[in-house]
């Protein structure tokens, strides 16, 4: 991970005025699976606020990218520093002269790193040798694995969110033909307003998450035969229910007698059945700022992929109390059928940061302080979330300490 942590200036004893304040800039690694520290590396030391749009680009066959005012490799071995913007461009004859400095001229695809040199010529960088070789054309996508050069893909960073707003929350999640859904528990018996369609739930869980919720369950099915546009539905990923657009399976439920839902975008009608409440242990007045844990985007380099470490089943993130940043945050597994395959506290008031780890979930976000205010902007924990058993360990950034849970 970069890291921007506060510095004092030392100044001489000679000094007139007093000392500065600044930032040292550090790539940090942790062991994912219990958030064992690996390495601290220090890049830069610099004044306050520079260099707004730093960023660690991506990582491959070992190599982190990064920008900071300018392009940087490091090791994911020990953080040292393997190359700058003049390494390159001494290596690269071709960028001599050509070499730029701004953000928006680096960016990772899946088959690693492309520069925008200042005349418009692509380029794509070797993460092992950092030679230059020339890259696709605007406009056109490179192959998802470079098997030409026996590059791995490339892996993107984790998207970072800095609100409470609800990015890493979806109202609704689809498994296979299964759908678990929130409704608010005002409604009590929510079939009836289950039978609206699902594009109810998605909009009030966009205006209201303070109001307690409450999960249901229900299965997706085709329509009759004979009826127009008849399609099986498709299974839907996890990943899915983070997008911003409608979901292509997203289902409707209807009723004999009630009008008929509008096709989806897959080119068929669905309908849910069967639809049940669902209840939470502990969550006898409903689910507060709750929803199924979702990337921000859907795109292919941050979709979450729920299969790849839990199978056929989603996260569910929920406070028992109304929304403060001192109540607690939980994160439950549950299987297709909305039963709850383990439940566990976070000692975080709020995710700001989701990576999708192979093994391991670890999640991002800010500690809980007592009389339901946030510590200081420093105090930030890492979680790591074992899938099977939802063990959780847990690392105080700004302490430099394990937290005990």
């Amino acid at each position: 991970m970069l890291a921007r942590r506060t510095e004092q200036e030392i100044p001489g004893p000679l000094a007139l005025s007093a000392p500065e304040l600044g930032e040292r800039v550090e790539l940090r690694g942790f062991a994912a699976a219990d958030l064992r520290p690996l390495f601290v590396s220090p890049l830069v030391s610099q004044g306050r606020g520079q260099n707004p749009d730093m960023a660690l680009l991506g990582e491959q066959a070992g190599t982190v990218w990064l920008h900071i005012g300018g392009i940087g490799a490091a090791s994911t071995v020990d953080g040292r520093l393997l190359a700058d913007s003049p390494g390159l461009r001494e290596i690269n004859p071709i960028l001599q002269g050509r070499m730029p400095t701004a953000r928006r001229a680096f960016e990772m695809d899946a088959a690693g790193l492309l520069v925008t040199a200042t005349d418009g010529t692509r380029l794509r960088i070797d993460p092992r040798r950092f030679t230059a070789s020339a890259g696709p054309a605007t406009g056109t996508t490179s192959r998802p694995v470079p098997a030409v050069l026996g590059l791995p893909p490339a892996r993107y960073p984790a998207p970072v969110w800095s609100t409470r707003s609800p990015p890493f929350r979806a109202a609704e999640l689809n498994l296979g033909t299964r759908w678990l859904g929130l409704v608010r528990a005002r409604h009590g018996d929510a079939r009836s307003h289950l039978e609206m369609g699902t594009a109810m739930v998605r909009l009030e869980f966009s205006q209201q998450r303070t109001e307690p919720m409450r999960l249901w369950s229900g299965e997706r099915t085709a329509p009759g035969a004979g009826v127009p546009g008849n399609a099986p539905a498709a299974p839907v990923s996890g990943a899915q229910a983070g997008q911003k657009q409608p979901l292509p399976s997203s289902a409707s439920a209807v009723r004999q007698g009630a009008p008929a839902p509008s096709p989806s975008a897959a080119g068929g009608v669905e309908r849910l059945s069967g639809l049940t409440p669902v209840e939470i242990a502990g969550a006898k007045e409903g689910l507060f700022d709750a929803g199924f844990l979702a990337l921000p985007h859907a795109s292919e380099s941050v979709a979450f992929r729920f299969e790849d470490t839990l199978g056929a089943s989603g996260l569910l993130l929920y406070r028992t109390a109304p929304g403060t940043t001192a109540a607690l945050l939980r994160l439950a597994r549950l299987d297709a059928a909305g039963r709850v395959l383990w439940d566990t506290a976070l000692p975080i008031a709020e995710v700001s940061a989701v990576v999708p780890g192979a093994s391991n979930l670890i999640l991002a976000g800010p500690l809980p302080a007592s009389g339901g205010a946030r510590t200081a902007p420093s105090s930030v924990a890492l979680i790591a979330v074992e899938p099977s058993r939802g063990a959780v360990a847990a690392f105080d950034l700004g302490a430099e300490r394990p937290i005990t849970l």
